[in-house]
């Protein structure tokens, strides 16, 4: 397995680009913006989950975790996936030599605060993105990038007073770059066979393409500056670069609409975003809580639970995505209804509704004793006050 992944990332780190601007360096014009992308998952993806996954990969395929690292990084952190002396360190490391590269990378891999990162630049310095008709590239690998130094895109063209050229490209108004890592990866098996599901398919599973990735996640259009303190700044309509997603309470909070059926005892969920919930990482787990209290507003003792999920198994066992022979889908599908049918206990006047929501799966962490705190793993706890509580009678 260690060579089949060698293979594979000799061929996705071939070529390599000249580093990105730090995001701090953007902060001083852009404020506003970096303030909500310091708060995004884009700057601070969970790290603990994240290395503890990449860990267990590395264990259950025996592959170097540097070289797990490198595919993932392809999304979760391109300057990596693209730094120029990745081929170096893999010769370096399968000949047991040490010199300053293996040191640099090694430490990179150690650290939680540079493990991974989508920076300011490198959406900003995207030109387009290329076709990727069997699924096979990720992430960095799909962009096609600004060839004129200095020069950044996005939705604006350069006025005559910034400090830096814009050129303005159509991918901005579109979900191309979104897509480019949140509609990925198709993984193979060592002997090269696709395995049972692609691990992120968000885009694939959209049933409704009136709104962009960016009307949900980066939030509506406002006016506002284009850039910080400055005489001579514009006002532009621009969106919050918070990237709000599966993480946010209120983000998965909105995602729902409850009905109560008194005639069938039913609680009907109403999925209200257009792709599946949880969607990405498939080890995700939605928990609805159903408890009931009586008519003097007492809790009572019974409860019933439901759970939404991609079930991923290999051998019959649960299974990260990434090693899975087999999958069994059975999370809300996008704007679709689902039934629940209530067992309430005899003096039951009224439900209440809870989400727990697991960032991986309790069954995931126990199968590969993963040592991670609560945090994150999980569960983010969503209780509605209004709009989750229904009088049975």
């Amino acid at each position: 397995m260690k060579f089949v992944f060698f293979a594979v990332f000799l061929a996705v780190f071939a070529h390599g680009v000249d580093g990105f601007m730090d995001s701090i360096e953007c902060a001083t014009c852009h404020r506003i913006q970096t303030n909500f992308w310091k708060k995004s998952r884009h700057a601070n993806h969970d790290s603990e989950l994240y290395i503890a996954v990449l860990e267990a990969v590395a264990k259950q395929t025996d592959t170097l975790k540097i070289e797990v690292l490198s595919l993932c990084s392809r999304c979760h952190n391109p300057e990596l996936a693209m730094n120029k002396n990745l081929n170096t360190y893999m010769f370096s490391k399968i000949l047991g030599i040490k010199n300053s590269v293996t040191r640099e990378i090694d430490e990179v891999a150690k650290s939680t605060s540079k493990i991974s990162n989508v920076s300011c630049s490198f959406c900003h310095s995207i030109d387009s993105i290329k076709p990727n008709p069997h699924g096979s590239l990720a992430g960095s690998e799909l962009v096609e990038w600004i060839k004129e130094k200095g020069t950044f895109s996005g939705p604006f063209a350069s006025s005559a007073n910034e400090f830096h050229k814009n050129v303005q490209k159509d991918v901005f108004k579109s979900d191309q770059i979104c897509l480019a890592c949140h509609n990925q990866v198709s993984m193979k098996d060592k002997n090269g066979k696709p395995l049972i599901i692609s691990a992120y398919t968000t885009g694939d599973e959209m049933v409704d393409l009136s709104k962009s990735c960016t009307d949900c996640h980066m939030s509506e259009i406002q006016k506002n500056f284009s850039v910080s303190g400055s005489e001579i700044a514009e006002l532009r309509g621009i969106r919050e670069h918070r990237f709000t997603g599966g993480h946010d309470i209120s983000q998965v909070r909105s995602a729902f609409l409850y009905e109560y059926d008194k005639e069938s005892k039913s609680i009907f969920i109403q999925n209200t975003s257009p792709h599946m919930v949880p969607t990405g990482f498939g080890g995700r787990l939605l928990e609805f809580v159903f408890s009931y209290e009586d008519k003097k507003g007492n809790t009572l003792e019974q409860s019933e639970t439901r759970t939404f999920g991609a079930h991923y198994k290999k051998n019959g066992r649960p299974a990260l995505q990434y090693l899975a022979d087999s999958m069994q889908d059975e999370r809300l599908k996008g704007l679709a209804k689902k039934q629940i049918k209530l067992n309430p206990p005899k003096d039951a006047y009224k439900v209440n509704i809870k989400i727990n929501y697991h960032f991986i799966s309790p069954e995931l962490i126990k199968e590969y004793d993963l040592k991670i705190s609560s945090k994150a793993a999980g569960p983010m706890v969503i209780e509605y006050q209004n709009g989750g509580s229904f009088i049975l009678e």
